[in-house]
């Protein structure tokens, strides 16, 4: 049964709320991730929210977060990207929407939240005149890759990464 959301702008009294999702978030990853680069030391939730609200603001972005009730159930924060001049001339696409976080709580996956918070993000990058959205995905991270093809989203760039020293 999906819950009830209510998905909103992230309020003052919410912001540790990111700190709490990003760490989620990377606890998530980090066995997806079969070259161990994905960790989550002590104060890396605090951190990260701290530069993601930055990016966010001076990104002409937002923090969305979704709620049933009184439970988080979910945020996803994006921005609005416009290429730089080399990129502008070589693109037909002069404004996107970058997703740079999507995160659903545990107990509300698999419900529909993250659909939703992805066209409230859509629906805020349309009203800012972008083009297209985007959004990076870890490549072992199946759920969420079935998630983005299923919302329309399709593969455009692979990014490899190799192991250059030994540990």
């Amino acid at each position: 049964m999906k819950p009830t959301l209510e998905i909103r702008p992230i309020r003052s009294e919410e912001l540790h709320l990111i700190a709490h999702y990003i760490t989620g978030l990377q606890q998530s990853l980090m066995p997806l991730d079969p070259t161990q680069r994905i960790i989550c030391p002590d104060g890396y939730g605090e951190a990260y929210s701290q530069d993601l609200q930055k990016r966010v603001a001076g990104g002409d972005g937002v923090i969305l977060v979704a709620v049933s009730g009184d439970q988080p159930a979910g945020m996803v924060a994006g921005i609005v990207k416009a290429p730089p001049y080399y990129e502008a001339i070589g693109n037909t696409v002069q404004r996107e929407g970058e997703v740079l976080e999507l995160f659903v709580s545990e107990d509300f996956r698999g419900q529909g939240v993250a659909t939703q918070l992805m066209a409230a993000v859509e629906s805020y990058f349309q009203a800012k005149g972008c083009e297209v959205s985007g959004i990076a995905v870890l490549a072992q991270n199946e759920r969420a890759h079935r998630l983005y093809a299923h919302l329309g989203y399709a593969d455009r760039v692979i990014y490899a990464v190799k192991p250059l020293l030994k540990t």
